[in-house]
């Protein structure tokens, strides 16, 4: 922290360094979920272009959600 930072602190007007916002969390979210369709989108479609088929997104979907169970129940452990 230089100077300029702790004299605002010490004179009360140091607002804007109290962290982030809720809007800023919302937005960074938003952003991710954004990001994540797009990735799954151009994923699926390359792998739609590949086989020939759609009936390959319930095919992935299944697995990958197969794949999620398997993981939860060996490898999650409950700690009381």
């Amino acid at each position: 922290m230089n100077t300029c930072q702790a004299q605002r602190k010490l004179n009360g007007d140091g607002q804007a360094e109290q962290g982030r916002g809720t809007g800023v969390d919302c937005a960074a979210l938003t952003c991710m979920v954004q990001l994540a369709q797009i990735i799954v989108g151009a994923g699926l479609g390359a792998l739609v272009n590949m086989v020939g088929s759609v009936i390959v997104v319930v095919l992935s979907a299944s697995t990958v959600s197969l794949i999620g169970c398997l993981f939860i129940a060996l490898f999650i452990r409950y700690v009381e």
